[in-house]
């Protein structure tokens, strides 16, 4: 059974097809090497500044606004900086704990010493304790609190032997 060809057939026949030109921002691709958090911190430093005056601005704003919308967004907005500001702070300090980390390595084999490896458990440790520092401890103050109040509440149950039945 012959099958109809209803396209035309071009007279100029390609042998190569020139490969389509991909043009690619050089500051995303992989040839640039892994992104340094620390170089990337060091040349936009700039824009950090700039972004913790917004925030201060944001604030000076919120206290100066009548409008209860507008007051809401602005407010989510200083709140998006403010995060955004201390995931880049975590971000460098993880940085700055791995390399100090890899030095450390480096001189313990030299004296002949086993190196020492994080987990990533004791590393998200670390990175916390130097990125919130008293912060951090002041919420787990609270919490601990908290969970004692809890216990407290319960006591004179537990002491008096009084089971809870249902």
């Amino acid at each position: 059974m012959e099958v109809s060809a209803k396209k035309k057939v071009s007279r100029t026949i390609e042998i190569f097809k020139p490969k389509k030109i991909e043009r690619r921002d050089p500051r995303f691709t992989e040839e640039g090497g892994k992104v340094s958090m620390l170089g990337f911190c060091k040349k936009y430093k700039f824009l950090e500044e700039k972004q913790k005056e917004e925030a201060n601005e944001l604030s000076k704003q919120i206290k100066n606004c009548k409008d209860a919308q507008e007051r809401e967004k602005l407010i989510k907005k200083r709140q998006q900086l403010n995060q955004r500001i201390t995931m880049q702070k975590k971000y460098k300090n993880e940085e700055i704990i791995k390399r100090g980390l890899v030095e450390e390595n480096h001189k313990r084999i030299i004296e002949g010493k086993q190196p020492k490896f994080l987990s990533k458990q004791e590393l998200k440790e670390e990175v916390d304790k130097q990125t919130y520092g008293d912060q951090l401890k002041k919420v787990e103050e609270k919490r601990i609190k908290r969970e004692s109040g809890k216990l407290m509440k319960r006591a004179p149950q537990l002491r008096r032997g009084v089971k809870n039945e249902k």
